[in-house]
């Protein structure tokens, strides 16, 4: 879910975070085009692939849009959720693994755990 500030930016942009370390249909081991789409500066959206989920192809903004937002809500469920959240906050940068760490650092991020 996203919602425009004044200033053009997202205000809130709520998230989770796949067992995989996915978020936002960002995968790790994106495709090397997929991911310089996402990490294109001039662009808004992204199309992502997986063999994982009954979904295949997916559709999500990029990462300019998620690291400007102001606000960031990750909202995790279960316990396994928060291990592998603080698996990648443990983790030395790596986007390949760990997509999500470019939101996280990009400052302006909460995250809501239900235990169950």
């Amino acid at each position: 879910m996203l919602a425009k500030s004044k200033d053009g930016r997202v205000h809130v942009a709520t998230l989770g975070l796949g067992d995989d370390g996915h978020f936002a249909s960002l995968f790790p081991d994106l495709p090397e085009e997929r991911k310089e789409t996402a990490l294109d500066a001039n662009r808004l959206i992204v199309h992502t692939t997986t063999t994982q989920f009954a979904v295949f192809d997916r559709i999500s903004t990029t990462y300019k849009v998620i690291c400007d937002t102001h606000d960031k809500v990750f909202f995790l469920k279960g316990a396994n959720k928060f291990k592998v959240w603080n698996e990648m906050i443990a983790s030395k940068p790596d986007l390949n693994r760990w997509p999500a760490q470019k939101a996280v650092e990009s400052g302006g991020t909460t995250i809501i755990v239900c235990p169950f």
